[in-house]
């Protein structure tokens, strides 16, 4: 893949995909790391002089992808943090030569790893471009819906303890996974958007019954749809149908084709809110290389056709695919326009973590641009990062 460092360049002979919007352009303007002018062949335009222009030859342009819930990449995994500094950087560099510019780093609950990336990102501020925060799940979910979380990282939901992880993430912590159901969760619900960190619901029994209502201004998502919590079923309400029912819910969805089979992420692609569904990945250590075995929270795992799993078990704990593979496999199976996909995995996040500034190809936005394939493969990294 291409990388492109200028801080301002042309863009020319593109398609953008933007807004839910597929549309041929003749050129984009950026100077100094914002985009100045997108232009569609409006009469007397002329691209200004003295800056690199790059031909797209009509590949699609479009934000830099997002990778919102990310446990490892390139054989660097969170989880390694306070042991081998620096993990979240070479997680950056390796995520951006494959087009995401953005991704939040996913853990389950562990406080020392908790630690160590709130410390490498204060130590390397300029990293907040590119981590604009940590994503933990737990420690207050239900052991029977534990997943991939090791027991010893489940807990009972506490406000004294949630005040003790929330003061060691150093105000870094952007999102939290917690089973509604769990005595005390709605305390914990409550503080978190307080601290103004988004609540997930997730690795849950619950039903529908007692689901939080997120106040004006604060959002609620949740955590991996259909995996490990209570499913969609015609005798008990789980969570698992929320964002079915209520359309102001953010929803992420693992399109990978392994966490989820393809008729159900056409269901997903037909029914939910498009302005509120992000795929993710769900991405561990190996994702963006060939399988093989390797090591997590000290346990071995084998990576294969069938994700991530523990070898011992054959739980299935992640992804060995990034959010552009799963991006195109949606599109496959859906059939959804190009650019409505391209937002599920660019504006719909960045809207939730409420970054205004990116995730649109419009003047005044952040030049956070790539340029790919139909199918959604990174050719053109142009973010000066």
């Amino acid at each position: 893949m291409r990388i492109v460092a200028d801080s301002s360049y042309v863009i020319s002979n593109c398609r953008v995909l933007s807004a839910g919007v597929e549309r041929d352009v003749l050129s984009i303007v950026v100077r100094d790391r914002r985009i100045e002018a997108v232009d569609e062949g409006s009469a007397g335009f002329r691209p200004p002089s003295g800056i690199p222009v790059y031909d797209a030859k009509g590949l699609y342009v479009m934000p830099g992808f997002v990778e919102l819930h990310i446990h490892g990449c390139g054989m660097d995994g969170v989880e390694q943090a306070p042991d081998e500094p620096g993990v979240l950087a070479r997680m950056a560099d390796f995520l951006s030569s494959r087009g995401c510019n953005t991704f939040l780093p996913t853990l389950p609950f562990n406080l020392p790893v908790i630690e160590a990336l709130a410390a490498e990102l204060t130590e390397n501020p300029q990293l907040e471009e590119r981590v604009p925060g940590i994503y933990v799940e737990g420690p207050f979910v239900n052991p029977a819906r534990r997943g991939g979380i090791p027991p010893a990282f489940v807990e009972v939901p506490d406000k004294g303890r949630l005040n003790h992880i929330l003061e060691t993430g150093r105000e870094r912590i952007r999102m939290m996974t917690v089973a509604p159901e769990l005595p005390g969760a709605d305390v914990i619900i409550s503080r978190l958007w307080e601290r103004g960190i988004i609540p997930c619901l997730g690795h849950s029994e619950s039903d529908l019954r007692g689901i939080p209502e997120a106040p004006p201004g604060k959002a609620l998502n949740i955590t991996h749809l259909f995996n490990a919590m209570s499913p969609v079923s015609h005798k008990t309400a789980g969570l698992a149908m929320l964002p079915f029912i209520d359309r102001s819910v953010y929803c992420e969805l693992n399109s990978d084709g392994i966490h989820v089979c393809g008729e159900a992420l056409t269901m997903c692609g037909r029914h939910i809110d498009n302005k509120r569904l992000i795929l993710i990945s769900d991405a561990v250590v190996s994702a963006g290389l060939a399988g093989g075995s390797g090591s997590y929270f000290g346990k071995e795992v084998l990576s294969d056709k069938r994700g991530v799993r523990y070898a011992d078990s054959d739980i299935l704990i992640g992804s060995n695919r990034l959010v552009h593979e799963c991006a195109g496999c949606f599109l496959n199976w859906t059939g959804l326009g190009r650019a409505e996909v391209a937002g599920m995995v660019t504006s719909n996040p960045n809207r939730l973590l409420d970054r205004g500034d990116r995730g649109l190809v419009s003047t005044g936005m952040k030049a956070d641009l790539i340029a790919v394939d139909g199918d959604f493969r990174p050719v053109i990294n142009f973010f000066p990062y």
